[in-house]
């Protein structure tokens, strides 16, 4: 054995042990470094991450781990270009974890683009390389999902499931179809059983959510409420549950309760839809001013917004300024003509400026479209006489 301490240069033996040895420390501080990027880029700190992996690539520009973590510091930052550059030289390097991982990555970055051919090019692809990976059979079940192909997305999540029981996403993959079908009874034993044999809460907000979209509103608030009490801000879907138990207590008329959700989901970010709704609750508890100062917030950023122009045109008509909302309810209408609930609202404000013949049509298209609400046919019967 060598004694280090006892080397010199001019020894051939200690100079190779040496030389080994700084090979072995410059790999294990690369690797620190690597570890810290990762780290950063799981806490979405995609600045920091990008500055430590330039680094570690102007050292070694081919190394693909670090291609790859580049690349979805890239994509975070919504620098797509980027990142494909990193991924494909990665894809062209062809070693280290492998193409499918390249080709899964490539897949991911097409998707957020909305680019769903080349996205399911490389999803196929990353199959090919390794059919036995569950996570690809979810990623390409999502592209199908999201080009409305029910019959292709339940196929993959249902294999990506068969490959591996424990892969949650998938579960809710398949349960997701089903409710899509209004097959609200097959989605919830599917995610009975899976909460059963796998114990993830976030079994309780798909629960909730196939609750919800049932109509099953108390259903909904309690099963939120079983995900809530167990996590808290850092879990991933934290701020959405929130969302969604302010609309199911908004439903249920419990404004109060509603707007401590939608609340706790701006306190975190600007989120349009919180804030309209907010809006909507204090119109419902007729605070016209409060509802005004959330309102006037998503003015600021959104007002193209059909939506905040309906709200705009209730508060106004409900303190009886009626030109100012049949200006706001015309501007919704013409944002979106899709929207029966802005019918209704032009239409009853038509009504009170005594232009039935107007009111009427607009109640007609809020029926076309399909509205709701019990109380059309009795505004519809006082306009279309």
């Amino acid at each position: 054995m060598i004694d280090l301490g006892k080397c010199t240069l001019r020894k051939p033996m200690c100079t190779v042990s040496l030389f080994l040895i700084l090979i072995l420390v410059g790999q294990s501080v690369s690797g620190q470094s690597l570890n810290k990027a990762i780290q950063l880029l799981k806490n979405k700190q995609s600045e920091r991450a990008l500055v430590i992996l330039d680094s570690l690539l102007v050292q070694e520009e081919s190394n693909i781990d670090y291609l790859l973590e580049r690349g979805l510091a890239h994509k975070q930052l919504k620098h797509y270009g980027r990142a494909e550059a990193d991924y494909l030289k990665a894809l062209n390097i062809g070693q280290g974890r492998g193409n499918g991982l390249v080709y899964n990555r490539l897949g991911g970055l097409y998707f957020i683009q909305l680019d769903y051919d080349k996205s399911l090019f490389y999803y196929n692809e990353a199959i090919k390389k390794n059919p036995f990976d569950d996570f690809y059979y979810v990623n390409r079940g999502l592209v199908f999902e999201a080009r409305k192909d029910t019959a292709m997305a339940l196929r993959d999540f249902e294999y990506a499931r068969k490959i591996n029981k424990e892969n949650s996403v998938a579960w809710f993959g398949v349960a997701r179809e089903f409710r899509k079908r209004n097959e609200f009874d097959k989605a919830k034993l599917i995610l009975e059983e899976g909460l059963k044999g796998i114990g993830d809460i976030e079994f309780y907000v798909e629960l909730g959510l196939n609750a919800y979209f049932r109509g099953d509103l108390k259903k909904a608030q309690q099963l939120f409420e079983l995900f809530l009490k167990d996590t808290d801000k850092s879990h991933a879907r934290y701020y959405r549950v929130n969302y969604f138990m302010g609309e199911a207590l908004l439903f249920q008329s419990q404004y109060d309760q509603a707007i401590v959700y939608y609340q706790t989901v701006i306190d975190h970010e600007y989120h349009r839809q919180s804030l309209n709704n907010i809006g909507w609750c204090y119109i419902q508890k007729q605070d016209y001013k409060t509802a005004f100062n959330y309102l006037e917030k998503v003015e600021e950023k959104d007002r193209g917004d059909a939506y905040l122009q309906n709200n705009f045109a209730m508060c106004y008509y409900d303190q009886g300024d009626y030109q100012a909302a049949l200006k706001s309810s015309l501007f919704s209408v013409e944002l979106n003509n899709k929207n029966a609930y802005s019918y209704v609202t032009l239409g009853q404000i038509q009504l009170k400026l005594k232009n039935k013949e107007a009111a009427c049509k607009s109640f007609e298209q809020a029926e076309k479209l399909k509205y709701e609400g019990l109380e059309l046919m009795k505004l519809k019967k006082k306009a279309c006489k």
